[in-house]
């Protein structure tokens, strides 16, 4: 069983029900759900909705309907407030990783989404002054060969490098929503956790709306809807509370290590469903990426 969570206060008896085999659970519940987005975004990019609209379609109704807890996440103070920025972040990082799923082929934007380990080890090497240990910088210079093979010329153009720097933007949030998340005090409780959240993503999603073409709003058609519910709460509202449960249990390191299921099912999603099979190199690239983030986390797994 894990213990105190990372910011040293005991979990209160809510979160102490939750065993750890559920905590982990939960993490690969979100996980399955998360790796289903490529699936719900390309069905709403068929639909013509944009990645900018996408994002407040995941991420707006929910904010909406747990905005009556904000009060209880302002009163936290500052814990509060880093967690609506944190949103805030994930907002932005959302919006990357759609765009990524949009123009670039489906591995190479889930491939890009899963070097956020690798954020949240500089931002915990920045911000907390953790040491890294040779294990770690391993893990940096097999993940930095694996970006390289999926990134490889040929796979994209030069025409694509935009778009590849603003997919990069959903590791850089993801990364440093985990640590957020895992400093967060329990006592705030999952719900108003999740409405800070939704609401920074929310707020920060408005100026990409004004500047940005929406599209369509609405589907117009059955297999439209199907993914704007499946983006809303198959891969919205359901993996986002399993997330901030599993984390709470499971810490932020062992989150890191289970979250890998996301890649193989966005993988596999692009492959069965979508009929876009990866390259025997990108394979290489998503094994050698798996084994980078496993070998990041040991020095933290206990």
């Amino acid at each position: 069983m894990p213990g105190p969570d990372p910011a040293g206060s005991p979990p209160p008896p809510a979160v102490a029900r939750v065993s750890y085999p559920v905590g982990l659970g939960f993490v690969l519940l979100a996980a399955t759900g998360f790796g289903f987005l490529p699936l719900f975004m390309r069905g709403l990019s068929a639909a013509g909705v944009s990645a900018e609209a996408a994002v407040l379609i995941r991420f707006g109704v929910p904010a909406v309907a747990l905005a009556y807890l904000l009060p209880r996440v302002i009163a936290a103070g500052r814990d509060g407030w880093r967690l609506i920025f944190a949103g805030a972040f994930m907002g932005l990082g959302a919006f990357g990783y759609f765009r990524g799923i949009e123009t670039l082929d489906i591995a190479v934007a889930a491939m890009i989404f899963f070097t956020f380990p690798f954020f949240t080890i500089a931002y915990r090497w920045v911000f907390l002054r953790e040491r890294t240990s040779r294990r770690t910088a391993m893990a940096a210079a097999i993940a930095a060969v694996a970006i390289g093979i999926v990134l490889r010329p040929g796979a994209v153009s030069l025409a694509d490098l935009p778009e590849i720097a603003i997919t990069f933007l959903g590791p850089a949030a993801y990364g440093a929503l985990i640590i957020v998340v895992g400093l967060a005090p329990t006592s705030l409780g999952t719900l108003a956790t999740a409405a800070a959240l939704f609401a920074g993503t929310a707020v920060s999603v408005l100026p990409l709306l004004a500047l940005g073409d929406t599209g369509a709003w609405l589907p117009a058609d059955g297999a439209g809807w199907f993914a704007f519910f499946g983006m809303m709460v198959l891969s919205g509202l359901v993996p986002q509370f399993a997330i901030v449960i599993g984390t709470r249990v499971v810490g932020p390191s062992r989150t890191a290590v289970a979250a890998t299921l996301e890649l193989v099912v966005a993988l596999a999603v692009g492959w069965l469903i979508i009929g876009e099979a990866a390259a025997p190199a990108d394979y290489l690239g998503a094994g050698l990426i798996l084994v980078a983030i496993l070998l990041a986390v040991t020095d933290r797994v206990g």
